[in-house]
């Protein structure tokens, strides 16, 4: 059972009880039936405070209800904006699109215009960090041209 019907369920129950208790508590009616009591009752202020009290009984079960479907609500939306939140941060940090990059040096052109080291660039705008090593090919050339130059 949902929390909104529980909170209905407790309010006519309330209703139901102050209804007995009265009927047990009222010695001057003890023979007579709550609903006798509200039909013939003797004077009309009293019948008008009995349907006041399990009125305000019932409306308090009304609106407790109402207030746990928008906090529900509230949730529900709270967590979704969490989740759009995760994913463009989640965006913001991966690069994509087109990359303006030298096809010489490999520098890459920001924003602004400038041209930044491609290792430069990428760690401003992900999370990504580099280490510095030599592929095999180019460490062949390195070694070819330092024994070039040695000579």
């Amino acid at each position: 059972m949902s929390d909104e019907k529980k909170v209905i369920v407790i309010s006519i129950l309330a209703g139901l009880l102050f209804i007995f208790m009265d009927t047990v508590i009222d010695t001057r009616f003890h023979n007579v039936p709550f609903f006798d009591r509200l039909m013939f009752a003797d004077r009309g202020h009293e019948l008008f405070m009995r349907l006041t009290v399990v009125a305000l009984l019932e409306a308090l079960g009304i609106i407790s209800a109402v207030l746990i479907l928008r906090r529900r609500k509230a949730e529900k939306d709270k967590e979704r904006l969490i989740g759009e939140l995760q994913e463009a941060i989640t965006r913001i940090e991966t690069l994509n699109g087109l990359l303006p990059i030298c096809a010489y040096c490999k520098k890459v052109r920001d924003d602004q215009g400038y041209w930044n080291r491609i290792e430069t660039y990428i760690s401003k705008h992900s999370r990504a960090e580099f280490t510095h090593s030599i592929c095999p090919e180019c460490g062949k050339k390195a070694v070819d041209e330092f024994n070039r130059d040695s000579h």
